[in-house]
């Protein structure tokens, strides 16, 4: 075995997995389906990266539970998945329709509960573990087709948004059975701030957010498995490991101008939504100097929209999520070409979506002509030129792809 074919089943989107589990179709589902689920919550398409966020998740012991029912989650979105016909298999076996589970089963187990060390089953917060799974895919179906059809956008992570917002809600109608943790509990909620002094020592919070910021994209808190996501974000991309640190940084650095609460700052809370749009754009955008500038200006927006919702959703005592992100990712890539006025920033279709490295190399070597849409005759002459398993990145068509 040489260095090419280990790199091909190690590094980037790993094509040699994807081969090899074409006809494997267990391997498949573990390692593709599954594991693909946990890398896509950072827009890594790579199963050792989504192998050790799940490692990086089990760091924590008060992360464990959450964890376990997000595992769970995977595996029945993605098992059934598998058997409706009308969805795409490709977007299935790069993760797709896992990522946003991850998040909303990890989101409803700290919110519902109170003791995350109990492994201790309910009945009820076991169906919503069953059927969220499906609510997601249904809904993330659904929003994907409307903006891919009509923009060329994906809905990124507003499925995990929406559905968990209606969980936190639902739990709080006055004869719901669910029941939501003493600092999400809207109805205990006062419209002043806890008591917590500001952020006065930046130095002794900075490296803690900053490891922080990443692992919340997870939904924990946590510098070890902020370290170990970043490991597997630099194996799937060095650009988008240089993103992941640019929103974080960006972040801490937009706390120290406009303030906040040093236990808000320490916990990571203000940067991931900055992390995620990094990651996002990078992933979405050709690389170059105009796409660092409009990467800058969009994690800045989003950590203002983090103190904007914050206000807003806090007399309902309802966290901000991922809002800021989906919110912001959406918008500057609906219109990326004019996005403030910046000359330059050019948007990958999704059918050649891939890694920043390779983006970046086929808009040098004029494959990007500028624009949203390459024509199609230059998308069959790219598939004409590509062989072995490469093919597998041009199969969905640009006016009907599901990813």
């Amino acid at each position: 075995m040489d260095i090419k074919t280990i790199s091909q089943c190690v590094l980037g989107e790993c094509p040699g997995l994807l081969e090899y589990g074409s006809t494997r179709p267990i391997f498949d589902f573990f390692v593709n389906d599954c594991l693909r689920s946990y890398g896509q919550v950072v827009f890594a398409n790579n199963p050792l990266s989504g192998l050790l966020a799940f490692v990086a998740l089990l760091v924590d012991k008060s992360s464990r539970v959450p964890s376990f029912y997000a595992l769970i989650g995977v595996l029945i979105v993605n098992f059934v998945a598998r058997w409706i016909p009308s969805l795409e298999v490709f977007p299935r076996r790069i993760g797709i329709y896992g990522f946003n589970v991850v998040l909303i089963e990890r989101g409803i187990t700290w919110f519902l509960t109170d003791d995350h060390d109990n492994f201790t089953p309910d009945a009820r917060f076991i169906i919503w573990v069953l059927i969220l799974p499906l609510l997601s895919l249904g809904l993330q179906s659904a929003m994907n087709a409307s903006l891919i059809k009509r923009y060329g956008v994906a809905s990124l992570n507003m499925a995990f948004n929406i559905v968990v917002l209606m969980v936190l809600l639902e739990a709080e109608r006055s004869v719901s059975r669910l029941t939501v943790t003493s600092d999400i509990k809207p109805s205990a909620v006062s419209t002043s701030h806890p008591d917590d002094s500001e952020l006065t020592n930046f130095q002794t919070a900075l490296l803690p957010a900053l490891l922080k910021g990443v692992s919340q994209c997870y939904i924990d808190a946590s510098e070890i498995a902020g370290c170990l996501i970043l490991i597997g974000i630099a194996v799937y991309s060095r650009i988008l490991l240089a993103a992941a640190v640019l929103g974080s940084c960006i972040g801490v650095a937009w706390v120290a101008f406009a303030g906040a609460k040093h236990s808000e700052v320490s916990a990571g809370v203000w940067g991931y939504n900055s992390v995620l749009t990094g990651l996002c754009l990078f992933s979405f955008l050709i690389p170059n100097v105009s796409s660092l500038l409009a990467v800058v200006t969009a994690c800045v927006m989003s950590c203002m929209l983090v103190g904007v919702l914050g206000e807003l959703l806090l007399p309902w005592g309802l966290p901000v999520l991922g809002f800021p992100f989906a919110i912001v990712g959406i918008l500057t890539l609906v219109n990326a070409d004019g996005f403030c006025g910046i000359p330059g920033v050019i948007r990958v279709p999704l059918e050649r979506l891939s890694t920043p490295e390779k983006n970046r190399r086929a808009w040098i070597n004029g494959e990007f002509t500028g624009g949203v849409k390459v024509p199609r005759a230059l998308v069959n002459d790219s598939k004409d030129r590509l062989s072995g398993v490469d093919s597998i990145y041009m199969r969905m068509e640009s006016e009907d792809s599901g990813i």
